[in-house]
């Protein structure tokens, strides 16, 4: 299966969720004279940062069935399959508690000795490279370690791979811009535009290579009472 081949209706479905709370969210920045919170995508506690979540659960929880699948007690690879619906627990988790940012703001008094509001790093800190940094390093070098048993499905690890690549340019990459420009500007809002879509799209291209996996390998649902 190709890595672009047509979506399943579901995986179709959230892609067009991702672009239309883009599209909400800069249309509340240029018509609002007052931006509702509701679909800001620069704050938490709101309907996109629940969206994000549920994403990386429902991630989670196909990752959790493959995991299961292959995992072995006398294989220490199948271990790190394990790694990988936990890792997008956490994920979810952050989505609506910012552990992200409580550690990061930690991280800018131990390595700067100050907030990382009397720096020019105002809107980041030091947080996409001492803490993002590791987290891209480790995620790849878990996959790394897994790929063999992605050998029946590649298309599915390519998507998974590319997906954390794209959420990664955004949370980390991206995201670094913003301190830069000034806040609560239009150029701002496009900057978190920009950065939160790369964090929705990759975590839906993610989310299609967890449900391709698990529908090659014959999992399914259902509600059939037993005879």
């Amino acid at each position: 299966m190709m890595l672009l081949s047509r979506p399943p209706i579901l995986i179709t479905l959230f892609f067009a969720a991702d672009f239309a709370l883009g599209a909400a969210h800069i249309i509340n920045f240029a018509l609002a004279s007052q931006p509702s919170r509701f679909v800001n995508m620069d704050v938490e506690c709101n309907l996109p940062n629940w969206y994000a979540s549920m994403q990386w659960f429902c991630s989670a929880v196909l990752a959790a069935m493959f995991s299961h699948k292959h995992f072995a007690i006398p294989q220490p690879k199948s271990y790190f399959l394990a790694v990988i619906p936990l890792a997008f627990l956490l994920f979810s988790v952050d989505e609506v508690t910012s552990i992200h940012e409580w550690l990061g703001h930690k991280t800018d008094i131990i390595l700067l000795k100050t907030s990382r509001e009397n720096t020019s790093l105002a809107s980041t800190g030091l947080w996409p490279v001492a803490i993002g940094l590791p987290i891209v390093i480790l995620s790849f070098f878990v996959l790394s370690v897994v790929r063999p048993y992605f050998k029946e499905n590649r298309s599915a690890l390519l998507k998974i791979s590319y997906g954390l690549a794209i959420m990664f340019s955004g949370a980390f990459g991206i995201e670094f811009i913003g301190n830069f420009l000034p806040p609560n500007s239009f150029g701002y809002a496009l900057e978190v535009l920009a950065e939160e879509l790369a964090e929705l799209v990759g975590s839906t291209l993610i989310l299609w290579g967890n449900y391709e996996l698990v529908h090659y390998h014959g999992f399914s649902f259902s509600l059939k009472p037993k005879p």
